[in-house]
Formats: structure tokens, sequence, C-alpha cells
């Protein structure tokens, strides 16, 4: 999907998304190349970014951005962000969210589960139009004009 659609999915401008990449927020495959978890990455940071500040932004992702391909497909995620220990963990259960918890110090937990569902839908919603009109323009008869060229 080109990384124009998944900004859009997002509902982040191009520019923005760019911004994103040229900072480390965000890695695609590549511009025609976007895929589901890009898309759910995006989602993520974007949340991150409308949770904590800008720095501790910075930190989260660093330790949370190589584990999301294993966690972020299940009914729950949930994030807990032990700011001032600089540390953050993703977490299933009410157990994983307590041993987070109990380190102590602020701790800030940012539900993820209903953004990535969205963020889900809506890309699954633009994989299902793409495929739809993709069969029907190969459906469709070539049409010719009514005037031949020699006129």
């Amino acid at each position: 999907m080109p990384f124009s659609t998944l900004c859009k999915i997002l509902g982040i401008t191009e520019r923005r998304g760019k911004e994103w990449k040229r900072t480390g927020l965000f890695e695609a495959e590549g511009p025609e190349r976007c895929g589901e978890l890009d898309a759910i990455k995006g989602a993520i940071v974007k949340v991150l970014l409308n949770e904590l500040d800008r720095d501790d932004v910075d930190m989260v992702w660093h330790h949370i951005r190589e584990r999301l391909g294993d966690i972020v497909f299940g009914p729950r995620v949930d994030l807990a962000c032990l700011i001032t220990g600089r540390d953050a963990a993703l977490c299933r259960t009410d157990e994983d969210l307590g041993k987070a918890i109990s380190a102590g110090g602020s701790v800030t937990v940012i539900p993820l589960a209903a953004h990535i569902r969205i963020v889900r839908d809506r890309f699954a919603n633009e994989v299902a139009a793409r495929k739809a009109k993709q069969m029907r323009t190969i459906g469709e008869p070539v049409k010719r004009s009514a005037r031949s060229k020699d006129g």
C-alpha cells in the first residue's frame, strides 16, 4: 500500500508521516510497500504523541517497537510507561500490567487495543476497496471511440 494511503488511514498528513520517518518514529517497508503492521505502528506513534512528552515518546518507542509484532494482534494491549525509570512495557493481561506498575514511580498506562482495532479495520477496508477496484478494472471491456482517428 502506498505511504500516502497509509497516512490517510492514520488520519495524518503525508508531511507529518515523512517527519515521523525522518525522526525515526516511523519505518515503513518502502514508499509503495506499507503493510498492516506499519499501520499499527503508525497508530501507536500517534497515540504516544498525544499522550506523552516528545522526549518520552522517543524513549518509549525505542523500548517497544521491536516487540510490537508479537503482541498487537491480541484482544487487549496496554502500554505501561514508567517515565521516571525510563522504561516501557507492553502488557496483555492484568498480571503483566501489575508487574509493570509494581516497579513504582510515575507510571502512565495507555490502552492501545481500541486504537489498533480502528486502524486494522481502516486498513482492511482500504485493501478490500483496492481489490474491488482491481476486479472492476479487470472485468471491464476495452472501450473504443465511436469515431475512428481517420475522421
